[in-house]
């Protein structure tokens, strides 16, 4: 059973691969919202070029890079470029030096969430949604059941809790990256201010 549920794992995880990999307007503009908030802007006729300054600005650090598209002349999905950590983005990093050390540093993670821009140019409100990954549910549906196929001790409990510890961390550094994104798309098409209208 467990290998079974291990195995549907994989094959959902490979299938939001493959939407999100095409920009699939159906996977990027759907979904369980956990981050929403919205912003009066003062130039919506810069969307399209708002996206190339998105792009050029979160594309390296210690972070994974993000990727932006436009699915339509007003709605902008954006994920981290790779799903899985690989030897070759150390390139992005900046190196850390103390006395006698160097070394590089990047964060890594298997991403949890999705976003999308939304532009309103009538009443020139920008919206950001980040949207749950559908897999991020079912891997930690998944941790709990195998959990609960052990004898109840304090090991089985903490197994249990990893599962949702990790999700919750990680999706809060998404969080955060995204309402950067937000912020920083809404000060590119308002001359440098930021006006939130909604959190």
């Amino acid at each position: 059973m467990a290998v079974l549920l291990v195995v549907l794992l994989i094959i959902l995880q490979l299938v939001e691969i493959w939407y999100s990999s095409r920009w699939s307007s159906r996977y990027f503009e759907n979904g369980i919202p956990i981050l929403h908030r919205e912003y009066r802007v003062l130039h919506p006729d810069k969307f399209s070029l708002c996206r190339h300054w998105l792009q050029w600005n979160f594309q390296s650090g210690s972070l994974p890079a993000l990727e932006f598209h436009l699915l339509t002349p007003y709605t902008c999905a954006f994920r981290e470029s790779k799903f899985f950590y690989n030897e070759g983005d150390d390139r992005d990093t900046e190196p850390v030096r103390f006395p006698g050390i160097t070394f590089t540093y990047m964060d890594r993670y298997t991403p949890f969430m999705r976003g999308i821009l939304r532009l309103e140019p009538l009443s020139r409100t920008l919206t950001l949604t980040g949207y749950l990954n559908w897999y991020a549910l079912f891997f930690t549906a998944l941790w709990w059941i195998l959990a609960a196929a052990y004898k109840f001790n304090v090991l089985a409990v903490a197994f249990a809790l990893s599962a949702p510890a990790l999700t919750i961390f990680i999706l809060g550094r998404q969080v955060h990256r995204y309402t950067e994104v937000g912020d920083f798309a809404a000060k590119s098409l308002s001359e440098g201010n930021l006006l939130v209208v909604y959190l």
